[in-house]
């Protein structure tokens, strides 16, 4: 079974897989990790090291692992010994004895490291550092393993050049201005970085244009529907007048009947008082 640390431990040591393609999220890794868990297993001193296995793996020799955006994986626990960085004889300074081991899974001397990874690794850096009280030492396994290596790939670079040095700049900056050193996906999520508030948001905009359209259409059949009611109402109103006319005619021809029979009534009366006035 693996040997419990003796002490805090004090250093860190980069890796890579040294397998091409960088895994992109947490499930991705998983996957990754499934295989390098069977190939471990299968080592000679296997047996002999493996851990309980608390986060899932007895036998992966790295404490935790970071995918391509940056989000990070406890593989074993701080307090074991594993025999990853090939320098049990530096005894005091060995990797291995006093220090965990920081996988950066892909392939790096081809594949190209990102800034999310790198603000992951610098706040391990830091977190490792007040949590444990140490001014912790980083390095790559290259510079320290006593048998020749690339890991963690010329991309990576080492603890005085290229990307691992603006790693630990960045774990410096961390340190010194009290930043966050949580894990990246533990990081509140904005509104505008939601998916689901993106994909919300797309759905809105194409109802305010199906909105559009729609009013648009609406516009048009009002301004159809008043020209018709306009056109049905002067008609009406045509009608309506021709109507009158016709009623005011036909008053007046009343009256001028009645007009002329009463004035033939009165003149026959006339005669008649004048005929019989004469006898």
């Amino acid at each position: 079974m693996a040997i419990i640390r003796q002490g805090k431990p004090n250093r860190i040591c980069i890796h890579h897989a040294a397998v091409n393609g960088v895994p992109a999220d947490i499930p991705a890794l998983r996957k990754r990790l499934a295989g390098y868990e069977i190939t471990h297993s299968k080592k000679d001193w296997a047996e002999e090291i493996k851990t309980p296995g608390e986060y899932g793996y007895n036998y992966i020799e790295y404490h935790i692992a970071i995918a391509g955006n940056g989000h990070e994986l406890r593989l074993q626990d701080d307090k074991y010994v594993l025999y990853h960085a090939g320098d049990n004889a530096r005894g005091a300074s060995s990797f291995n004895l006093h220090g965990i081991a920081v996988l950066i899974d892909g392939n790096y001397m081809t594949d190209m490291p990102n800034n999310l990874q790198k603000e992951a690794v610098a706040r391990i850096i830091a977190r490792f550092e007040k949590q444990y009280s140490v001014d912790v030492i980083v390095r790559g396994h290259k510079e320290t393993s006593l048998t020749g290596t690339s890991c963690p790939g010329t991309n990576i670079g080492t603890h005085d050049s290229g990307w691992m040095k603006t790693v630990i700049t960045r774990a410096n900056e961390i340190v010194k201005n009290n930043l966050p050193t949580n894990p990246l996906q533990d990081d509140p999520v904005s509104p505008s970085e939601d998916p689901r508030i993106a994909e919300l948001t797309k759905q809105v905009n194409g109802l305010s244009i199906e909105k559009a359209e729609l009013k648009k259409l609406f516009d048009a059949y009002k301004i159809e529907s008043e020209a018709n009611y306009k056109l049905i109402s002067d008609q009406l109103g045509t009608e309506t007048i021709k109507r009158k006319t016709a009623e005011n005619q036909s008053l007046e021809w009343q009256s001028k009947y009645s007009t002329l029979s009463n004035n033939r009534f009165i003149w026959i009366i006339e005669f008649l008082d004048k005929l019989f006035a004469k006898k």
